[in-house]
């Protein structure tokens, strides 16, 4: 997705799946987490995912507005 010489339909695609992969990823650590089973060096992971899936979002949010322009 952030290859910009890559089409816009491209990337928000490749945006969008990255998204998807994050919020699986943020899931399993989420749910190890809650378990207390997640081991201590891994306590910042389910933040990093939150972090990625919105970075992800905003992506796709700046891509459509300079689509609809």
């Amino acid at each position: 997705g952030a290859d910009k010489s890559k089409p816009a339909a491209q990337r928000t695609e490749a945006w969008s799946e990255a998204r998807e992969s994050y919020e699986k990823g943020e899931t399993i650590f989420s749910t190890l987490r809650d378990h207390g089973t997640l081991p201590p060096a891994d306590t910042g992971e389910p933040q990093k995912f939150t972090d990625l899936i919105i970075r992800c979002r905003q992506a796709v949010q700046e891509l459509s507005a300079h689509t609809d322009r």
